[in-house]
Formats: structure tokens, sequence, C-alpha cells
């Protein structure tokens, strides 16, 4: 995927069943874009949120050719880090 694909790509995040944030470029969530550090502390966007990530998705302006987009989402609860 190149970086082209991931300017035109843009996700949708739901809480429950609202859509609490619709349409946010991708590459907002990594504020280290130009680093080779791929991880944002803290987004202020999903801060105290609970996600369905069941009912996020992703929506791309031209559909990249031939490409599987996998998303590792960390978080930090109570100085555990964990995985899901």
């Amino acid at each position: 995927m190149t970086t082209a694909n991931l300017q035109a790509c843009f996700v949708t995040l739901q809480e429950g069943g609202d859509q609490v944030i619709q349409n946010k470029p991708i590459l907002s969530f990594n504020d280290n874009i130009a680093s080779t550090d791929p991880y944002t502390n803290n987004p202020p966007f999903i801060l105290n949120r609970i996600l369905s990530w069941d009912k996020c998705f992703l929506t791309f302006k031209t559909a990249p050719t031939a490409s599987i987009v996998s998303l590792e989402v960390w978080y930090n609860d109570s100085n555990v880090t964990t995985n899901v």
C-alpha cells in the first residue's frame, strides 16, 4: 500500500451504536509520520472512549489494488499496556 493510498483512507469509529468519529483521515492517528516511529501516544479524539471495534471501518477514495489492511491498536489501562 502506498502513501497515496493511505492519504486517501478514512476511518469511522463507533462507540456502542453511535458514530463518534466519521471519516477521520487514517494518517491522523500517526503523528509521527515523518519519523521511523509508527506510534501515536494518547490521540485526544479517542481518549476515554469505549469503541465497538467490530462496527468500525475504513473507507478509501480509490480502492487499493490487492491490499490487506491490518490495524493494531494498543491501549494503556492502569499502567498495563494491552494489545487488542
